[in-house]
């Protein structure tokens, strides 16, 4: 069976847990145009967003990193906006029991199955888009991937396939193999301008708990180097700073990450990945640039006040009482 008809087949509801699970695991090894033919399939099933800016991006990962950190790609994803970058930020509930975006979200009171992303976007620099509402055919290997219990090709194709078709994208990556992979697949769809990283504590996301990988697609090429927390001039942080013990702790992590009023590894981290997304929003051409942005957007409250408002708007307020 080629890459596409099983695909198909996965998507298709028709066959049970079991047989969906072994066609899940020949696709382990799957090639980049075997991969190419999934993302069409996929793409084909969805429910597309027209949005209105050509210039949206998006910031997320592939998951899998197992080091149950608090949703730092969504705390970003907030001060990249209130410095000005424009997001679709495409994401799911953790089937691992952590915190996922759609989870952060849902804590923010936002009725995430029923929001108007123009509005968002729109009003806020960013609009939030659940992968299962946006979809609704990858409910169909739910079960399947339930049984195998690790990560799968779902894990690669998920941030391959937001629902808005963005050309510009930040991807963290928990397997090394990944790193040069996403971008040259991406390129081939049609992205613009991709950065992939992970940091060299097997993190999916840039932080300031250890040096990172990074991989910079754009103007047709792309380049492959190294980052520490030197090139920041920032002090390098444990990685339990930002590693939360509960729910609770994970969200006030993530306003902490927004507000300023953290650690330095939760700030710090924020930070860091909100200016890899300015760099791919060609906001900035380098992320020591986009982070000394990133923080002045934090210490100025500007990151805070964004929160704030959409949160105001589209969810529950009293939720962010005494958190900021």
């Amino acid at each position: 069976m080629d890459a596409d008809s099983a695909m198909m087949t996965l998507l298709s509801g028709d066959n049970t847990d079991q047989y969906n699970a072994k066609i899940i695991e020949s696709l382990d090894d799957a090639n980049d145009s075997d991969v190419i033919s999934m993302i069409m399939v996929m793409k084909g099933c969805m429910i597309p967003v027209q949005l209105y800016n050509d210039d949206v991006i998006d910031m997320c990962g592939t998951g899998g990193d197992q080091l149950g950190t608090f949703n730092i790609s969504t705390a970003a994803t907030f001060v990249a906006a209130a410095a000005g970058a424009h997001i679709a930020k495409h994401g799911n509930r953790s089937s691992s029991g952590g915190i996922g975006s759609a989870d952060i979200f849902e804590m923010l009171g936002v009725q995430i199955n029923n929001i108007n992303p123009h509005a968002m976007l729109k009003g806020h620099n960013l609009c939030f888009l659940f992968a299962q509402r946006y979809h609704p055919a990858v409910r169909h290997v739910a079960g399947a991937r339930r049984i195998l219990s690790r990560r799968t090709i779902f894990n690669m194709l998920g941030p391959l396939c937001n629902p808005a078709n963005v050309r510009y994208q930040l991807v963290g990556v928990s397997d090394y193999t990944m790193l040069e992979r996403i971008p040259r697949i991406m390129s081939r769809c049609g992205s613009i301008r991709v950065m992939s990283v992970i940091s060299k504590n097997g993190l999916d996301e840039l932080s300031s708990t250890s040096s990172s990988m990074i991989c910079l697609y754009k103007d047709g090429h792309s380049t492959v180097f190294n980052m520490s927390v030197d090139d920041l001039g920032i002090s390098e942080s444990p990685l339990s700073d930002i590693i939360p013990d509960t729910k609770h702790e994970s969200l006030q992590y993530f306003v902490g990450g927004i507000s300023g009023n953290a650690t330095d590894g939760i700030v710090h981290t924020t930070a860091l990945n909100a200016a890899a997304g300015m760099v791919v929003a060609g906001m900035v051409d380098t992320i020591p640039e986009g982070f000394d942005i990133a923080m002045d957007t934090i210490k100025s409250g500007r990151a805070l006040h964004t929160l704030c408002e959409f949160v105001r708007e589209f969810g529950d307020i009293a939720v962010l009482e005494g958190m900021t």
